[in-house]
């Protein structure tokens, strides 16, 4: 295994000079959850990307069968009872019937006072078929704002406006793993998400990556130049072994997967 390279202009394959990796890209590898919930676990070391002065950007692609209430597509979020700070952000969508239906909410908790938070809403509403698959793409500057995240939806900017913005501190908690999906909510919504399509980059992605960030996804991977990019960052399927859907996360093989403790390294 190498060190970081060192950080230079963005050249094709894209991302080929940034600490960007992506965790996923495991061909036709759907993850299930006993037939209920399907979610994945990112692993403990994501929460040194996931803060407040730092940019990132997650991005996720998923499909559901059902509909419910409001669905969380991610979550650093804990609960009250694992941490009563209460550091973390929430992305979910409103799967019910009604004006809210289709529109996505994030919701932003740090440092605040009580009963206060730093919350963005999103205005579009994407198209309902019997199963939908949709791509989100969540980008952040690193400005310690509620103002600093974009949603990419398909890879369409959504139109996020700020109410409460009061967030500070970090905007992950390191009482648990952060988690893609909506584990333990029931068995009405069952979200059906690949390992291939979650993706986490230590930068705030342009619109234009944004796009190709769905087109790579929403497509065959192995066709696309982010995809390439992806893979040469995170080559998952050579044997390398990922710890879904368990707490294995404090027996990760940092070795197997490319992780350090201080960040990501790229794999020869």
């Amino acid at each position: 295994m190498r060190g970081c390279p060192v950080r230079s202009p963005i050249t094709a394959p894209m991302f080929a000079s940034s600490r960007a990796s992506a965790l996923g890209f495991v061909d036709e590898q759907a993850l299930s959850f006993n037939g209920v919930f399907d979610y994945m676990v990112l692993p403990i070391e994501t929460s040194d990307l996931l803060r407040s002065d730092r940019a990132f950007s997650i991005g996720l692609y998923m499909a559901w069968h059902w509909q419910n209430d409001s669905v969380v597509l991610l979550s650093t979020m804990p609960t009250a009872e694992e941490d009563p700070t209460r550091h973390g952000f929430v992305l979910s969508v409103n799967l019910a019937s009604g004006p809210e239906f289709g529109r996505f909410h994030c919701r932003f908790e740090g440092d605040v006072p009580a009963g206060q938070r730093a919350r963005a809403l999103g205005s579009s509403v994407f198209g309902w078929t019997a199963r939908p698959a949709v791509t989100f793409l969540l980008t952040y500057d690193g400005s310690g704002s509620a103002a600093g995240f974009q949603l990419y939806v398909n890879g369409v900017p959504d139109n996020m406006s700020v109410v409460e913005d009061t967030l500070t501190g970090p905007v992950i908690s390191y009482k648990r793993p952060n988690v893609a999906g909506n584990p333990g909510s029931g068995a009405i919504f069952r979200p059906t998400m690949d390992a291939s399509q979650l993706i986490l980059c230590d930068r705030a992605l342009t619109q234009i990556e944004a796009m190709e960030h769905h087109n790579g996804i929403a497509g065959d991977p192995r066709n696309s130049q982010f995809g390439a990019a992806v893979r040469h960052w995170w080559p998952i399927g050579e044997g390398d072994v990922l710890p879904w859907l368990d707490d294995r996360i404090s027996g990760l093989q940092a070795e197997a997967i490319g992780f350090t403790a201080s960040g990501f390294v790229a794999k020869e």
